[in-house]
């Protein structure tokens, strides 16, 4: 089975529902809508969520709704977050929005 794996700091946000995305650098063909993947935050299997939406965008076209629904209240907050996974990027950098819901 597929899985989404999310910083422990995230849990609160995750169980509250108001982290309904998780923004992912590059292309991640893996996930489609539908399908039923294992949610771990940290190394702690937390249930399973289903895929709602898939949509690939770049930094630069990502509005502030789907920022809010990834849980943050800037994007200047996100990408702080984002660069500690990633490293710096470019503002036409790939990114895949993951929506999901716990069930």
């Amino acid at each position: 089975m597929k899985k989404l794996k999310f910083d422990a700091k995230y849990l609160s946000k995750i169980l509250s529902g108001s982290k309904t995305t998780t923004l992912r650098l590059g292309k991640k063909e893996e996930y489609s809508p539908g399908d039923i993947v294992e949610v771990y935050v940290g190394n702690n299997f937390i249930g399973l969520a289903k895929i709602k939406n898939i949509k690939y965008l770049k930094w630069n076209e990502l509005t502030d709704d789907e920022i809010k629904r990834d849980g943050f209240i800037s994007k200047e907050d996100l990408k702080k977050d984002l660069v500690q996974y990633y490293g710096e990027f470019p503002e036409d950098a790939e990114f895949t929005l993951i929506e999901f819901e716990l069930i």
